[in-house]
């Protein structure tokens, strides 16, 4: 997605199962994408889904994990690649970008 900006949002009510989790990955310089989508989906999103965000090579990536494996599957759980290096943040069920105002 190119352009995402404040007041853009994109809704997870489709994509998560109940209730979900949100945070942000860092890891070490030398990690891969791979390594990165990894670690967003390593835990069981089958029940409450865990919905992450990280940075890699000048894009921001939002991970929603909806199953128990610790794999990323197509059929279940969601990728989302916006340009630029954003700070996120929850509001409701839709992943807005962190622009320091109160929701």
């Amino acid at each position: 997605v190119n352009n995402f900006n404040a007041g853009d949002k994109i809704d997870i009510t489709d994509a998560k199962n109940g209730t979900f989790t949100f945070n942000k990955i860092t890891m070490n310089s030398d990690a891969n994408l791979d390594d990165y989508i990894n670690k967003a989906v390593a835990g069981d999103g089958s029940t409450n889904s865990a919905v992450s965000y990280f940075h890699h090579n000048g894009y921001t990536y939002v991970v929603v994990d909806g199953t128990a494996g610790a794999t990323f599957t197509k059929a279940t759980d969601t990728i989302i690649k916006l340009s630029g290096t954003l700070d996120l943040k929850l509001s409701g069920d839709n992943v807005v970008v962190d622009d320091g105002s109160v929701i």
